[in-house]
């Protein structure tokens, strides 16, 4: 795996063999890259659920401003750590070693927003929500649009397996594009 553009582009990334690390293909980085080309430059990114943070670094290399990484399994966190060392981004990055939603509330509290969020659930995992089983994508979702992280004008990209399904009832976001990709779902919301 490798950066596809900008100032990191051909660096490879260190990427662990792990059933917990499914990294990104370089096709959907692409095209998410593509439908935020002109908000890219000077945006604050969050990636959740970063596995070895592909799709923060692919931000920081095409012109964020910065990047904060989340991510709950020990060898992600390490290999998050070790690209940034190696692509020498660790001034425009903060690393989270949290469960993403515990990281959700935190980000609150310290009234955090950002331009750009892009959230990658293991895909087909369920958590409870309000005495109801719920898909974690939608969960994540849930949270995201209940606690105004992300700007005005900003964009969220949930990436899901392209047979899910979205429950969740919005109030500050909504859907603005879908895509099927592989195997994937690259859903595109925008705050309203």
């Amino acid at each position: 795996m490798q950066i596809i553009a900008g100032m990191h582009r051909h660096q490879k990334l260190h990427v662990p063999k792990s059933p917990h690390i499914r990294p990104t293909s370089s096709y959907l980085r692409e095209c998410l890259f593509n439908i935020c080309q002109g908000s890219i430059q000077g945006a604050l990114f969050l990636d959740l659920f970063a596995g070895v943070g592909a799709m923060g670094l692919e931000a920081l290399s095409r012109g964020a401003e910065s990047a904060v990484f989340v991510d709950h399994h020990r060898l992600s966190i390490s290999a998050i750590k070790q690209n940034i060392k190696q692509l020498n981004e660790e001034k425009r990055s903060e690393v989270i070693f949290l469960d993403v939603l515990d990281a959700l509330k935190l980000l609150k509290r310290k009234e955090r927003t950002f331009d750009l969020i892009y959230a990658d659930p293991p895909y087909a995992q369920f958590t409870e929500h309000q005495n109801q089983s719920l898909a974690l994508s939608d969960h994540v979702l849930h949270f995201i649009d209940q606690m105004a992280l992300l700007k005005e004008g900003g964009m969220l990209f949930l990436e899901d397996d392209k047979s899910a399904t979205i429950q969740a009832p919005l109030t500050t976001l909504r859907l603005k594009s879908e895509r099927t990709i592989g195997h994937s779902q690259l859903r595109q919301y925008e705050k309203i």
